[in-house]
């Protein structure tokens, strides 16, 4: 599994949204109104947490992120990385913002990412062939 960018909560990915638009003030506001926004828009808040199905996923996990993405910020990031259980591998992409990291180098990213579904497709082929 290669995620790229993916919040870690949906209460954090809307607070990191709205302190872009207004500030921190305004966004310190947001966590009281979520539970009423999440009831009005007809949202299971509780689906919308990657951060907690992480653990049941048993699967080498490549996490992608940006250093200076302020939607998904490398903490959200962190977290949900370090919620996995199984393999796993975490590429903080320097100076990148919450953009296409393959465009934003392309090179690197064909290698790491390359890398990663090798390892991962030679672990598979292993497992399949010791059964």
């Amino acid at each position: 599994m290669v995620l790229e960018a993916v919040y870690d909560d949906i209460d954090n990915a809307f607070e990191n949204r709205v302190r872009l638009r207004v500030g921190d003030t305004g966004a310190s506001l947001v966590r009281p109104v979520l539970p009423l926004l999440g009831s009005i828009l007809g949202l299971d808040r509780s689906a919308l947490r990657p951060v907690e199905a992480a653990a049941s996923i048993n699967t080498p996990v490549l996490v992608m992120a940006g250093t200076l993405d302020q939607r998904t910020t490398v903490d959200d990031t962190q977290r949900l990385f370090a919620a996995f259980k199984g393999p796993k591998q975490l590429w903080l992409v320097k100076g990148a913002r919450h953009q296409n990291l393959f465009r934003f180098n392309e090179s690197e990213y064909r290698r790491i990412v390359g890398a990663f579904l090798e390892g991962a497709i030679a672990d598979l082929e292993q497992k399949k062939a010791a059964t």
